[in-house]
């Protein structure tokens, strides 16, 4: 008797879903998207004709989108990997995740995006609805090593900073809009990747390796930098509440 599938999302859904996370990555200054390009990059996981292929491809990408579009840590867990049964990608948060482990620093942006959340205005009640990661961790710890199990013990550890109004607290306004307007947990990386495209014509990992700044901690990029990002995500938290004002009147 053959072994049920752990994946319930269709082959055809799910190629869909590769085709759209490979145009993001590459859509970019006009550049012409071409199948042949996308045929040929899927084939590196595999043979096409299994769906455990797409799956690598889907995998990959996801984690090079997020990892690409890393201007803040904590945005990782948030909404990047914030695993939740309601997610279209729940299914593949284990594939997903380690892809971006694969990643020289992932595991450090990780751990400093789970720091900032500690030391950030974060409330109890914000933290009981973004545990899909935490829970993704706990599920994993057994297989993971001694240091990485010490990474939530460290962060909880750290001392709670002062409020202040700063590029931090403007993008949590940012992306509280994307949410109020009917944005899902994956739209606010893609919103970082476009702005930081439109603003510095490259993208967040070309913006901290040209500027030197500590990635994934938008503090540390030069001070035109963050006031660029909070004019730009405060007009667009203002356009996004205007519009959804005028909808429901």
């Amino acid at each position: 008797m053959a072994r049920a599938s752990p994946y319930d999302m269709k082959l055809a859904a799910l190629k869909q879903k590769v085709w759209q996370s490979w145009r993001f990555l590459n859509e970019w200054k006009g550049q012409l998207l071409q199948p042949e390009r996308f045929d040929q990059e899927v084939k590196q996981f595999g043979d096409r004709r299994y769906k455990q292929t797409w799956i690598k491809a889907l995998a990959n990408f996801e984690a090079l989108n997020a990892y690409n579009s890393c201007l803040d840590a904590h945005r990782l867990i948030l909404h990047d990997f914030n695993f939740t049964p309601d997610r279209w990608d729940y299914e593949f948060r284990d594939e997903i995740l380690d892809a971006f482990l694969m990643f020289p620093d992932g595991l450090d942006l990780l751990k400093l995006g789970l720091e900032q959340l500690f030391t950030m205005d974060f409330s109890p009640r914000k933290g009981r609805t973004h545990m899909g990661f935490l829970s993704w961790w706990q599920d994993n710890k057994e297989e993971e090593s001694a240091s990485q199990l010490d990474l939530l013990s460290q962060a909880q550890e750290l001392p709670p900073q002062r409020r202040r109004v700063d590029g931090a607290t403007v993008n949590r306004r940012f992306n509280k809009a994307i949410k109020d307007s009917g944005g899902s947990e994956t739209v606010y990386g893609r919103a970082v990747q476009s702005e930081t495209r439109e603003l510095f014509d490259c993208d967040v990992r070309q913006l901290y390796q040209a500027t030197g700044g500590k990635r994934g901690d938008r503090s540390s990029l030069p001070i035109e930098a963050q006031e660029a990002y909070i004019v730009n995500e405060t007009l667009s938290a203002h356009r996004l509440n205007e519009s959804r004002a005028s909808v429901s009147s």
